[in-house]
């Protein structure tokens, strides 16, 4: 699927190493990541075709490939400095319209993501009318419960904070303690095979 790991990592390193002490010393705001914005990219970029369920109920998504490339990176961020620059023209674009075009986004990247299947799966009381994911066949229903209910509650909790300005600053810490909790804290509650599964 990814042919040049390397790059994502050497980006990495390049924000860290670069960007976040550039920005410290001349008193500029830290980039962060832009999750609707990025999600959408990234969809925008994968090649996905919809196969049906073994047992024909419903169907899911594939991914078949990723463009993998720095053209649509570059072009986005131009347009993003030529929107500071038309601040005086944007400002009679309704904001209803911003609302909306975020909401699509965010809506839009939902399709395909496994925490979201698991949790539309959990709302489909009748067993036998459950699709046939392959977590969903592979994984006990009480561990796969738990697991979706502890990471919609982790997202939510998340959310929730990162929304109160008076706390919102410790936001970028309690996502660090994400990488210890699933590393050390994760696994003593749920087993391997069922992480290897719901975790992918």
């Amino acid at each position: 699927m990814f042919k040049k790991l390397p790059a994502y990592h050497l980006s990495n390193m390049v924000v860290g190493l670069v960007l976040y002490p550039f920005c410290a010393i001349l008193g500029l705001p830290a980039p962060h990541p832009a999750t609707v914005r990025s999600l959408a990219h990234v969809m925008a970029v994968t090649s996905t075709v919809t196969v049906p369920l073994p047992d024909g109920k419903g169907t899911t998504v594939r991914v078949t490939g990723v463009a993998e490339q720095r053209v649509s990176h570059l072009a986005i961020h131009i347009l993003i400095l030529i929107c500071l620059t038309a601040g005086s023209v944007l400002r009679y674009v309704p904001q209803p319209i911003i609302i909306g075009i975020f909401l699509y986004l965010g809506i839009a990247s939902i399709r395909g993501n496994q925490m979201f299947d698991r949790l539309f799966v959990l709302f489909t009381f009748e067993r036998e009318r459950w699709p046939t994911y392959y977590y969903v066949q592979d994984v006990d229903r009480r561990e796969m419960t738990r697991f979706t209910l502890l990471q919609a509650g982790i997202v939510c909790t998340l959310v929730a904070i990162s929304r109160v300005s008076q706390i919102a600053i410790v936001f970028p810490f309690l996502m660090a303690t994400m990488v210890p909790v699933r590393l050390y804290l994760i696994p003593k509650f749920f087993s391997k095979e069922a992480i290897d599964v719901l975790d992918r």
